[in-house]
């Protein structure tokens, strides 16, 4: 199985563009007309998130994020065919610079949200001179979950179980060893396992607060990835410094500073953010 879908994804990343773009065309007609996967609840996110917006503006926007997660999904599997330049030249860090001089002291937490392409930043160890550590979330298939990690890690990045997070920043910390870690944080936690409610996009949600806490213990520099879509398959990415040291701050203020970046990005530009994920499924059932 794992052969076969190997084989297929290969055959994929190296068609023509024209047979690509014919293929991302068809994809966008069964899922969005024939499919209508999760429209409804995209619309409905799209109606908390933008309260003053007409139906018919909402519907639009609608259509055109179903264009772009079409994309996304085409290029989560295109580095299988790239090189390191390739890879550079489609998803390029602006000023990857800041990040590197505040790794010379100490580690750097790195915090994106499910914006433009943020599967691409597992790109970042082909950028920076310390090891680079990438938290992912499992795909419950085996194979799906190999295959996935081969194409994630393909430029040089360590790839971390969300569950193991915590063990391997302490580990390194024992070590000495001072590492980049990227974490995309603005997933929805169990209702039960809730610590913290904050307003995102006007709608008062639980939100992680893992990443901020572990930044917080040690002492790490914490970067906003701010990712712009330039045009198909090009992506640029400015890092946005949140703060210096964690340490000085608390969970909850770095927490709030995160959502406040991402949300001001998607308010600049809503198409890109992903909107077929329930992440406003647990409003107004704070305990």
């Amino acid at each position: 199985m794992y052969q076969l879908l190997y084989i297929l994804i290969k055959l994929v990343v190296h068609l023509p563009k024209w047979l690509k773009y014919l293929l991302e065309l068809k994809l966008f007609i069964i899922i969005y007309y024939l499919f209508g996967y999760r429209k409804q609840v995209v619309l409905d996110n799209l109606q908390l998130a933008f309260p003053d917006r007409s139906i018919r503006s909402l519907k639009k926007l609608r259509k055109q994020f179903y264009k772009h997660l079409i994309d996304v999904f085409m290029e989560t599997i295109q580095p299988l065919a790239w090189n390191k330049q390739q890879m550079q030249d489609h998803y390029k860090l602006l000023n990857v610079e800041l990040v590197e001089r505040a790794a010379e002291k100490g580690s750097v937490l790195l915090m994106g949200g499910h914006y433009a392409n943020w599967d691409w930043v597992c790109s970042i160890a082909s950028w920076v001179s310390k090891p680079a550590y990438v938290v992912y979330q499992p795909i419950s298939s085996g194979h799906f979950d190999k295959l996935v990690h081969l194409i994630r890690s393909r430029f040089g990045s360590i790839m971390v179980p969300n569950g193991k997070v915590a063990k391997t920043v302490l580990s390194n910390q024992r070590k000495g060893l001072t590492a980049i870690y990227t974490m995309v944080s603005d997933q929805s936690p169990m209702l039960t396992m809730a610590k913290l409610w904050l307003p995102f996009m006007g709608v008062e949600v639980p939100v992680h607060t893992g990443a901020a806490s572990l930044a917080v213990k040690s002492k790490m520099s914490v970067f906003y990835i701010k990712t712009h879509r330039v045009s198909k398959n090009h992506y640029e990415v400015e890092f946005e410094e949140l703060i210096d040291d964690a340490s000085k701050t608390d969970e909850v203020t770095l927490t709030k500073a995160y959502f406040n970046s991402l949300e001001k990005q998607i308010k600049e530009e809503p198409t890109y953010y992903f909107w077929t994920h329930k992440r406003w499924k647990h409003a107004g059932k704070k305990l």
